[in-house]
């Protein structure tokens, strides 16, 4: 089926907005076969044809430049070009088997084949909102690789379903998926730095403004020029082109019970493990927020890491009956839900620009193992008191050795999303009360009254059902002495534990009510 939208992307002022239609056509066809009695066998195809209703006028200014794509070759960039309209083809298959006779029953199912989905067209938008120098404002180009395509990966399930004695059914299921396709951001304007970090730290940076190293801006490619031929500054009119990457993959193994039982009770229980790596989440609405958001250790050379997405741990249980009274007048259904979990993700950045390419707190930083591989200097405190490095390298220390991610990540960096926030449990009830009235015509509606009580758990007890963030993770600052130094300066400001009781609606009790009518 088409799918259609028009994207008002706007840049860094209100008054520039342009109006871009992108469509994606699909067409899906699926045919079955019963191979016999036990076995069905479900074949499908389909096609996906992206097209773009916009025209965007060249750039002359980047005609004459020249810039690096992702692997560091020279590229050079055309705004006017959208990515080509070519199908995408998902073929897939799957089957199910039951098994056959009087016994308890099995089926295993599962499949496999190729997905394709769609990227936020805004990064479409951006392209043809940021294609030109405006006279009010400087900001990035953005631009699309000629080979884009959106966004596909190849996906696996199997399953198996087992009646066991007692009533009770178990599930097994595992999914994978390997990105075919994934969408990411780079800066095509960035030199490749071949400075390094003095010290156990020795990433690559840039130099800094004013140094030996400098050409006027170290960061950027200097060939290409901005609005009335001055060079660009910092990260305006920078190149952010959107690129596919083939990295990244997910994973999940599950665990089910459950039983229906003949007065109407029902319950089941599930744990899931789940683990996802991606070169990027993109974790901006907009290209330029998408690159330089995500956390890296060299800037523009993103690593598999963990996606934001996805808990790795999750236990899930739901119970609930119907009860039914009153000739079947009244009825009231009470049931529960709860929910155990643990992975939400995040990263241990710099408070600073470390590697000078003009992006502040996208730094992943490196955990010292001793005192000699972090630099600390002096700093005055809100009391006027003068904090030692020796002071500082003790409390950062002991921070350390309470966070047991940092702690096993001593003398290496930290990973993207590597820390894991603790475990939470909510427990939910919900009750319907049911009320069956009948009309003049005979027929019977209902007049349903609902009752819903989130985090049931914070409201019997409140330290129960409490969620827990990280307090800062940004908690080193990195800076320089001088503009021609390669040595970082680090001050550690305080803190004694990464995590705090979360004081949001996700850690209290709330209620809602709801009324609904049902005709017959």
């Amino acid at each position: 089926m088409p799918s259609n939208a028009r994207v008002a992307s706007g840049a860094a002022s209100p008054i520039k907005q342009v109006e871009v239609t992108v469509s994606q056509l699909g067409l899906y066809v699926q045919d079955e076969y019963q191979l016999n009695p036990a076995v069905k066998l479900t074949v499908g195809l389909r096609a996906d044809m992206p097209i773009y209703g916009t025209d965007i006028a060249p750039n002359a200014q980047l005609a004459a430049a020249t810039f690096q794509d992702g692997d560091g070759k020279a590229v050079k960039v055309d705004v006017s070009q959208l990515p080509k309209a070519t199908p995408l083809f998902s073929p897939r298959v799957g089957f199910n088997y039951t098994s056959q006779g009087d016994g308890p029953k099995t089926q295993v199912r599962g499949g496999s084949g190729i997905f394709t989905g769609r990227i936020p067209l805004v990064w479409i938008g951006n392209q043809a909102s940021n294609a030109q120098f405006d006279n009010f404002f400087t900001f990035q180009i953005n631009g699309t690789a000629r080979d884009f395509t959106f966004p596909q990966v190849w996906r696996t399930n199997l399953a198996v379903d087992r009646e066991l004695p007692g009533g009770i059914v178990a599930t097994v299921e595992a999914i994978y998926s390997k990105d075919i396709n994934a969408a990411i951001h780079r800066n095509y304007n960035f030199i490749t730095p071949t400075q390094r970090l003095t010290g156990a730290d020795s990433r690559l940076i840039f130099p800094g403004p004013n140094s030996p190293f400098d050409t006027g801006n170290p960061q950027l490619n200097t060939t290409f020029v901005g609005p009335n031929g001055t060079a660009p500054a910092n990260l305006n009119a920078g190149v952010i082109v959107l690129e596919n990457t083939k990295q990244g993959y997910q994973y999940s193994l599950t665990g089910q019970l459950r039983k229906e039982f003949a007065n109407g009770f029902y319950a089941t229980a599930a744990y899931t493990f789940a683990q996802a790596k991606d070169i990027t989440s993109n974790p901006g609405e907009i290209a330029a927020d998408a690159f330089q958001r995500l956390p890296i250790v060299t800037s523009n050379q993103p690593q598999l890491a963990f996606s934001d997405f996805g808990l790795q741990h999750r236990i899930i249980a739901a119970a609930g009956r119907r009860f039914a009274y009153a000739d079947q007048k009244l009825a009231t259904t009470v049931s529960f839900f709860f929910e155990a979990a643990q992975g939400n993700r995040f990263s241990y950045t710099y408070a600073g620009d470390l590697n000078r390419d003009n992006i502040s707190g996208n730094d992943l930083i490196f955990v010292p193992a001793n005192r000699s591989q972090i630099n600390l200097v002096p700093y005055t405190n809100a009391a006027g008191q003068t904090v030692s490095a020796d002071e500082q390298y003790r409390q950062l220390d002991s921070y350390i050795s309470q966070d047991k991610y940092l702690n096993d990540r001593r003398g290496d960096y930290a990973e993207r999303n590597g820390s894991l926030s603790p475990w939470y449990t909510q427990l939910d009830a919900k009750i319907l009360q049911d009320f069956t009235l009948t009309t003049n015509s005979g027929k019977k509606n209902t007049l349903q009254l609902s009752l819903d009580i989130l985090n049931l758990g914070n409201l019997l007890n409140a330290s129960w059902g409490n969620r827990q963030l990280v307090g800062n993770n940004r908690l080193i600052e990195a800076g320089y002495s001088s503009a021609t130094s390669s040595t970082p300066a680090y001050t550690f400001r305080g803190g004694n534990q990464t995590f705090f009781t979360d004081t949001s609606l996700n850690s209290r009790w709330r209620v809602q009510v709801g009324v609904r009518y049902i005709f017959d």
